[in-house]
């Protein structure tokens, strides 16, 4: 189940922990899981090439995007990435948004 895992806090991109406790206030639990499409969709788009030591050839680098014209290029890397990992893209767009901000939007799911 790719889908399943430790999930990361979106404000503090730290593992989301939420500690939980027996009557005797020893932990009996604390890293979430849940979800983790999303969360692998992003870190695969945002991170740069070479950033993974153990899988250097994965990751998009969108954030060089903002200093290119070639959102096609993009496209085709983040289709290739998503699809190297698993997931189906069932519907990808990118637009260069007013103030240097990019608009992605994204559905796809790990086959």
């Amino acid at each position: 189940m790719k889908q399943t895992g430790i999930t990361i806090n979106e404000e503090t991109g730290d593992l989301n922990v939420k500690v939980s406790r027996d009557s005797l206030g020893l932990i009996t639990g604390g890293l979430v899981v849940g979800d983790v499409q999303k969360q692998n969709q992003a870190i695969i788009v945002y991170m740069q090439p070479g950033e993974m030591k153990e899988a250097p050839q994965v990751g998009v680098g969108i954030t060089s995007m903002l200093l290119s014209s070639d959102a096609l290029l993009y496209k085709h890397k983040i289709r290739e990435q998503l699809e190297a990992d698993g997931f189906r893209v069932n519907h990808l767009e990118i637009a260069n948004e007013q103030d240097n901000k990019l608009n992605i939007q994204l559905n796809a799911v790990y086959q």
